[in-house]
């Protein structure tokens, strides 16, 4: 498991592909999930009101969360690539999922 997240890891800094910046990203979220031990549901719903309350006051009331995902380029955020661009998005028939998703 370390060999695969050492090589993964490796391919993103050389790459930037975001394919494996969402895998890193969904493994990073799962390993802090698997670490956290709740006692009761009283505590969960305390901690996840204090993550609501600390992602308002950071998404809203501050703009360094926005300028930290412009400048820095981390696998720390699930992202896809614009639908316009993607070449299979293309060359879809229109009458398709893909086809109705490209015209937007």
């Amino acid at each position: 498991m370390l060999v695969t997240s050492i090589m993964l890891t490796g391919y993103y800094v050389a790459t930037k592909n975001w394919i494996a910046s969402n895998v890193l990203a969904f493994s990073l979220a799962l390993a802090s999930i698997q670490v956290l031990h709740l006692d009761s549901f009283k505590s969960g719903m305390i901690l996840l009101g204090g993550f609501v309350l600390f992602d308002l006051y950071w998404t809203y009331g501050s703009s360094l969360l926005a300028s930290l995902s412009d400048n820095f380029d981390l696998p720390f955020q699930v992202a896809f690539p614009s639908i316009r661009d993607a070449w299979s998005w293309r060359h879809c028939d229109p009458w398709s999922v893909c086809g109705a998703l490209s015209a937007f």
